[in-house]
């Protein structure tokens, strides 16, 4: 199993591969900063980098109560309150950036139980009332289908 750190260094590097934002930058390297600094930190070799807080959408008492090593599983764990409580808590968070740009990136590793227009539309709400946070623009990714579902800045 991989560790928290890898698992999203492995999630960052797909992301930004798949997003037309940073795609077509030539190199970049990711490191994992500690708290209060967000997850990653990306620098590449155009500018002084960005930072990306990831918080991976699943409910996780669920996936530890159904999850077997023994038994190949491509489904997903989740109910309709985790994608709502996990964005709230990172909006209301606070990190140390020094200034850079920090972009958060909700992140389904599996196939999400919602419709796409149904995620977008309960992100976009929760942005409508709380705001953006701390954060510069907000990202739903499917890793599995290495897909951007939506964007919000």
């Amino acid at each position: 199993m991989l560790s928290k750190e890898a698992k999203e260094t492995t999630v960052l590097e797909s992301f930004l591969k798949c997003c037309e934002e940073f795609s077509s930058r030539e190199s970049f390297v990711i490191t994992s900063p500690k708290p209060p600094e967000p997850d990653c930190h990306c620098a590449f070799s155009d500018d002084a980098g960005i930072y990306f807080e990831l918080s991976e959408i699943i409910d996780e008492k669920i996936a530890q109560k159904f999850y077997d090593p023994r038994i190949p599983f491509t489904g997903g764990f989740f109910n309709d309150d985790i994608l709502t409580d996990r964005i709230k808590e990172k909006l209301q968070k606070s990190y140390r950036t020094n200034g850079k740009r920090v972009d958060l990136i909700l992140y389904f590793d599996l196939q999400p139980g919602w419709r796409e227009d149904t995620m977008r539309q309960e992100v976009g709400t929760v942005m409508y009332q709380l705001g953006k946070g701390p954060f510069t623009k907000v990202w739903l990714f499917s890793v599995h289908q290495k897909k951007i579902i939506a964007s919000f800045d």
